[in-house]
Formats: structure tokens, sequence, C-alpha cells
């Protein structure tokens, strides 16, 4: 088991590199519960590192903001 702080960087980088988190991944790859992905999640978003509720919508916001920077290059 990874400790917290490991947990979150892992979290953190894997939201950074795929816009976006795979729950049942992280679980596996940390080796942990769901009780403690959400937790930690929890502990983000508290910590204004992330939103959890938010999460699997940044791909769609990256991807509406990459629309408005091609309309303005129209």
């Amino acid at each position: 088991m990874k400790s917290i702080t490991e947990r979150h960087q892992l979290i953190l980088q894997k939201l950074q590199e795929d816009g976006k988190l795979n729950i049942p991944q992280l679980i596996e790859e940390m080796n942990v519960s769901g009780v403690t992905v959400r937790k930690d999640l929890k502990l983000l978003e508290e910590k204004s590192f992330c939103f959890a509720r938010v999460a699997e919508l940044l791909c769609i916001i990256l991807m509406l903001l990459k629309g408005q920077s091609m309309k303005k290059n129209l």
C-alpha cells in the first residue's frame, strides 16, 4: 500500500496526464479500497487540488475551450 502522499501524487499525476480519473484503475494501482480512494479525492478536493465531482468533466471543458480557441482563430 502506498502512503497518503504517494497516493495523492499519483491521483494528481493521472488527472494531469489523462484529464480524468479511472477509479477502478486507481484502486488496483494503489492497492487500496474504493473508500480510501474516495477519501483521498475528498481530501484533495478540500485542498483545492481537484474537484471530485468535476474530474470526469475536465476533458469536456478542455474540449470546449479548445473549440472556442479554434473559433477565435477563424
